[in-house]
């Protein structure tokens, strides 16, 4: 999987919708130092976007394998652009995650953000 250019993507068409993300998973960790194998991009984002982001995922030719309330897992067929697996959380959490996320994660391009520590506390 190519995560700069699946993340790059994807970053750039919920931008352009308004829809908040950050980077979760193991590639999160990894901006603090923890690594680990992974085959997925993991991305947390509201759970009001969660209809819009699945239509959005199916354009760009990505097949639904689960979804739920506060979780959708989507595959696409070219193995360059993987598995892309989304938590969606409500307002309340949004409002303590999305602001205090920095943009910690590099990449080639887009440096997304990440939950910080400080916000695993509360």
């Amino acid at each position: 999987m190519d995560f700069v250019r699946v993340f790059d993507r994807l970053a750039e068409r919920l931008d352009e919708h308004g829809h908040p993300y950050a980077l979760a998973g193991a590639l999160a960790l990894h901006a603090y130092g923890q690594s680990r194998a992974t085959f997925d991009l993991d991305l947390l984002t509201v759970s009001a976007a969660r209809e819009a982001i699945s239509a959005l995922l199916r354009d760009l030719g990505y097949e639904t394998l689960h979804a739920s309330a506060s979780y959708s897992n989507h595959q696409h067929a070219d193995p360059d652009w993987g598995g892309v697996d989304l938590i969606y959380v409500d307002e309340q959490t949004a409002g303590l995650l999305f602001p205090a996320a920095a943009s910690a994660c590099g990449s080639a391009g887009a440096r997304p953000p990440c939950p910080g520590p400080s916000t695993w506390r509360r």
